[in-house]
């Protein structure tokens, strides 16, 4: 079994290379393509991604296919019906992909909840997705995860949790400003005045829209400006100031979404015509009501709000005496209501479902989690148990061989030790004898040390005796040389001063009109000191071999001459002679660089 794994472990790793080394398909890029048309052209993407084939493909393109499937479905506004695809996609690009890829696919994964109506899934995905994106890196996808608050932000206001849908808008706002989207920025803070006008807060709500309409007007939007104040009509329809209502409705109506309006209806301007109708009502100007509530009417399909309608039109029919009409519109604004509220009711009891069911699912998984922690912990409990006694039986192995080996070595060391024994006994023996030699031979010894130290004895004092001669000798000879010294102390000056070039050197150093020595009188100087002195020149070379100056210095001082006088014939400097003399007293005499000792060992030469 060991042979055939290691015959198979060279294969394995040339496949894990050439899995490393192969680089993206072609299919990848393919799939690239469609992914940089996907959001302009979804539908245009939506067929490509149909057509293709999944058998021949690799899981990586087979999953970013799916992840673009989803993409361009949810850009087409196709309900998704299975979240069984969109879940293996997002397990697969948690271990595989890159933050944004993570980002995109719990999105996905979090819109495929959102329309099968699990609300608290669809929460809990897009929450993963939040936390997939890096912000901090400039590739960071911001539209995505701008998408994703957003959608949060509308569960949490279909779920009344409007505290929180309001904190996903502002994230949304925020990142809007950072892509540079100030429009979109701006109508994320909307939902501040609807939530201060659900509140009952009208007074507040007003405000928080005249603010952001000078928001607006910052930056330049004045037909989104305007649009603000449907917020401001409101409030003030529920606080029945109607003059004030009018007077933002008029600036309401300014805007060119407005004016550009050719049939004076569209689905997002309902809202403007309901208004317009409660504050005619309010105004006392029925007819005009009634025209704006019809107007509103032209679109029902588009709205959520029928029974406003209604209501508004069996109020406007009343004042003007139609009972008929105030009849017949009661009964379809109460028609809408129970409608309204069964909806609601099924919506709720949808909500509460998902809401069990995601409980339910989450007893579930936890349960799983901690059968399978149980199982693991036994597990490794088991193989704990195993590891140790394996361990047991090998150190019990180990340590029963290693007992073996120690007798085993204890018996060979006692065998040679039992024969060294016998070789020391041996050589016991042999010692005893040569002890007893060398004990005779010292016996011999020491009768002859005892005639040795005789004789020491009596060569020490023969010793003493000549020490005493040498003593005498010694004191004899210092005698003779003071004598020799006081002679030729006396006789070098008396001999050299009486010749002729000396006297001639002498005055030329007192003639300050020629102080200067020719070669000629170098010459004859340097025979002069010779002839006197024969062994001058060999002496003063024994050592070093002296340079032309240094010997004519040496030359100069045997004559007597002083180091200032010598400066001047040679033609030096004040320093000269007396530097020359310290270096000739170390070359020449092995002594200390000192010009006086030079000069006494040179008269000690005379």
């Amino acid at each position: 079994m060991k042979r055939y794994m290691l015959s198979i472990l060279p294969l394995f790793f040339t496949l894990c290379l050439m899995a490393g080394c192969g680089g993206r398909s072609a299919m990848h890029s393919r799939l690239a393509a469609v992914d940089s048309i996907v959001d302009s052209r979804y539908d245009s993407a939506l067929t490509v991604l149909r057509g293709m084939d999944t058998l021949q493909m690799r899981r990586s393109d087979r999953m970013y296919l799916e992840l673009l499937r989803a993409k361009a479905i949810n850009k087409a506004s196709v309900p998704f019906t299975s979240d069984s695809v969109m879940r293996r996609v997002a397990q697969y690009y948690d271990r595989h992909g890159s933050p944004n890829q993570r980002l995109l696919a719990h999105y996905l994964l979090g819109c495929v909840y959102r329309d099968l109506r699990s609300a608290p899934r669809a929460l809990e995905e897009y929450q993963r997705a939040a936390s997939q994106a890096d912000t901090t890196r400039a590739d960071c996808d911001l539209p995505t995860l701008m998408r994703v608050h957003s959608q949060m932000s509308k569960l949490y206001m279909m779920m009344r949790l409007s505290e929180h849908a309001l904190k996903e808008d502002s994230i949304a706002s925020q990142i809007c400003q950072r892509m540079g989207d100030i429009q979109s920025a701006l109508s994320f803070k909307q939902d501040v005045c609807t939530f201060l006008y659900q509140e009952g807060k009208y007074e507040e709500s007003i405000q928080a829209a005249q603010a952001l309409y000078d928001e607006y007007m910052s930056h330049g939007l004045k037909d989104n400006a305007v649009l603000v104040y449907i917020h401001a009509v409101r409030s003030c329809i529920a606080l029945k100031d109607y003059p004030k209502a009018k007077y933002y409705l008029d600036n309401y109506e300014q805007s060119a979404h407005i004016r550009g309006d050719s049939r004076n209806i569209s689905g997002g301007q309902a809202p403007y015509y309901i208004c317009r109708g409660y504050c005619f009502l309010g105004l006392g100007m029925p007819d005009s009501a009634e025209i704006s509530f019809r107007k509103a009417t032209k679109d029902m399909h588009k709205m959520q709000n029928e029974s406003v309608v209604y209501d508004g039109l069996s109020r406007a029919y009343s004042l003007m005496g139609l009972p008929d009409s105030v009849y017949k519109y009661s009964r379809l604004s109460n028609d809408e209501l129970i409608k309204k509220y069964n909806i609601a009711n099924a919506d709720a009891t949808i909500h509460v479902k998902s809401i069990y069911d995601y409980h339910i699912e989450q007893l579930i998984a936890e349960a799983a989690r901690e059968k399978t922690r149980r199982w693991r912990s036994w597990a490794l409990f088991l193989a704990l148990v195993s590891v140790s006694l394996f361990a047991l039986v090998l150190l019990i192995r180990y340590r029963n061989e290693r007992r073996k080996h120690q007798i085993t070595t204890l018996e060979l060391q006692l065998e040679v030790n039992r024969k060294e024994m016998l070789t020391a006994q041996e050589s016991l023996a042999a010692l005893q004898q040569e002890k007893d030699i060398i004990e005779k031979k010292m016996t011999e010894s020491n009768e002859l040390a005892a005639a040795l130290q005789q004789e020491k004895d009596r060569k020490n004092e023969e010793m003493q005796v000549l020490q005493h001669n040498i003593a005498d000798k010694e004191e004899e000879c210092a005698h003779a040389l003071r004598k020799l010294q006081i002679l030729q102390d006396s006789v070098p000056s008396s001999t050299l001063s009486s010749e002729p070039m000396v006297k001639r050197i002498k005055q030329i150093l007192n003639n300050p009109a020629q102080l200067h020595i020719t070669e000629e009188e170098w010459e004859e100087l340097e025979s002069t000191v010779e002839r006197q002195i024969p062994a001058f020149k060999y002496t003063m070379n024994q050592y070093t071999k002296l340079s032309e100056s240094e010997y004519r210095v040496c030359l100069l001082t045997i004559i007597g001459i002083s180091a200032s006088g010598i400066n001047i014939l040679m033609n030096k400097s004040g320093a000269f002679s007396t530097v020359t003399e310290k270096r000739l007293n170390k070359k020449v005499f092995r002594g200390k660089e000192s010009a006086s000792d030079f000069r006494k060992q040179l008269h000690k030469m005379l």
